[in-house]
Formats: C-alpha cells, structure tokens, sequence
C-alpha cells in the first residue's frame, strides 16, 4: 500500500491498472520520487514493474527509475528508464539537479509508454547492474554505502508495482 512510502517530491495515488499501482502523476521538470519506509539496506536486490503513461518529451533527462541506497531525495543511486530509449545507471549526491551522474555507459532499449516492464536492480558492494528482460547496464561506483529503495520520474507520468527489495 502507498502507506509503506514517504513521499516527499510528486503527486503520488494509487492506480487501479491491473492491480492497484503506484502512480505519479505530475510532468514537471523536476525530480519526482517516493522512498520505501523503515528500509535500510547495504546490498540490494530490487525488483520491480514499471509502466510510462507518458513521456513528456525526449531528454536524457525525462524518465521512471527505480532507486536504491536511497538516503533523501538528493542522495541515491537509481536506474533510469529514459524518454531517450536508453537505460542509465546514475547517482545523485546532495544534488537536486534533475540531471544526473551517469556511472557507466547507458544502453539503448525500448521503453514505449503504455507498456509494463520487468525491471531488475542490483547494488551489491561496490557493483551496479540494472536491466529490463535481458537488455542490462552495468557500472562501478562506491559513494552510498546503503540506504532505502525508491520509485520516482522526472517529466514523465508512470506508475510502479510489485516493487520487491531482497538482500541477497
């Protein structure tokens, strides 16, 4: 249930699609994001479908991402699934930017709004790797060592479900 967040940046509802999700509504350019209650977490598994209802246009910058060692709105890794076709790992360190710090190479994939997609999310030491199905983008980086998971969008309107935190 949406009681399970903390929604600090967004417009945020539950959504009957399917089952009932975890929406945000707002397109405005700037960081949207729910973060997961009493979650504190070195190494993270985080599992999660992920829906675009749209994008607001095609920036590098316009996407839903799934977020891990979230420690504020500021300060967290997540992975993005951009309105450019590409899934990005960044991070985010005190900064409130809606831009990002790329860590690795973004790969190019397709995220067609309107569809669910099984999106995959590991932190584990200092290793990152993100993939939808078998499209993955890996990464290295030791900044956050851990904290909570989180859902959230710039520009864009999408929503989450079955949004699963394991630690491996």
């Amino acid at each position: 249930g949406a009681t399970r967040w903390t929604t600090p940046l967004g417009t945020w509802a539950l959504a009957a699609d399917g089952s009932q999700a975890f929406g945000q509504s707002v397109q405005e350019n700037k960081l949207q994001v729910a973060i997961a209650n009493g979650v504190c977490a070195a190494d993270q598994i985080i599992d999660a479908k992920i829906k675009v209802v749209a994008f607001k246009g095609q920036s590098n910058s316009y996407m839903a991402a799934l977020f891990g060692r979230a420690l504020s709105p500021t300060t967290h890794y997540l992975l993005a699934l951009g309105s450019d076709g590409k899934l990005a790992l960044r991070k985010r360190i005190n900064s409130t930017s809606t831009g990002a710090t790329a860590i690795g190479s973004a790969v190019t994939t397709v995220i067609a709004a309107g569809q669910w997609y099984d999106v995959h999310f590991e932190i584990i030491g200092t290793s990152l790797k993100g993939c939808i199905g078998a499209v993955c983008v890996t990464g290295t980086d030791s900044s956050i060592a851990s904290g909570a998971v989180g859902v959230g969008t710039v520009n864009t309107s999408a929503r989450f479900d079955d949004v699963r935190l394991t630690t491996p």
